[in-house]
């Protein structure tokens, strides 16, 4: 029994010691990977509807427009699909003549721009995630009980004299 620890004991180090030394380089792989990945569906699903997009785009018909892009939001395979002003700002998907436009522009883009683009968006998209959303949204509510124990706070001091905090002024 000794002699099985003896060498069992250093075997789980070392194993442990590879696992605990991989896990940053697998992490970053696997994200390499969904993020071919994500790239890789986008493009597909970019080519498939490129035509038709831009036949319904010239002769603005919203109606074949809205219907191409229900068909592709039912497709389980995909997480989201939009379009964005010159400006950066999302296009809301029932503004026809906005999609139409900002689909046409992005079909006439020079593909350097549309990868550049496609670059910063994505760069967006992972630093405003749900992480930091609810982040933000702990780190204003604290923010908010905050002010509101300090106004409590000058409301005790303040009231001998008849005087509000501003919060409670009304």
């Amino acid at each position: 029994m000794g002699m099985a620890l003896r060498f069992l004991v250093p075997l789980l180090l070392l194993l442990g010691g590879i696992a605990w030394a991989t896990t940053p380089l697998l992490g970053e792989l696997i994200a390499q990977w969904l993020r071919a990945d994500v790239e890789m569906r986008s493009q597909l699903v970019f080519d498939s509807i490129q035509d038709t997009v831009v036949r319904n785009a010239t002769v603005s018909d919203s109606r074949r427009i809205d219907g191409l892009f229900q068909r592709v939001a039912r497709d389980e395979r995909l997480l989201a699909v939009g379009l964005c002003s010159p400006e950066g700002r999302l296009i809301h998907p029932y503004d026809h003549g906005a999609m139409a436009e900002a689909m046409h522009r992005g079909l006439l883009m020079a593909p350097e721009q549309r990868r550049e683009r496609m670059h910063l968006m994505r760069a967006m998209v992972s630093e405003n995630n749900v992480y930091f959303w609810a982040g933000r949204m702990l780190l204003e509510a604290a923010r908010l009980r905050k002010r509101q124990h300090l106004e409590e706070q000058i409301d005790r001091v303040t009231a001998p004299f008849g005087r509000r905090s501003r919060g409670n002024a009304g």
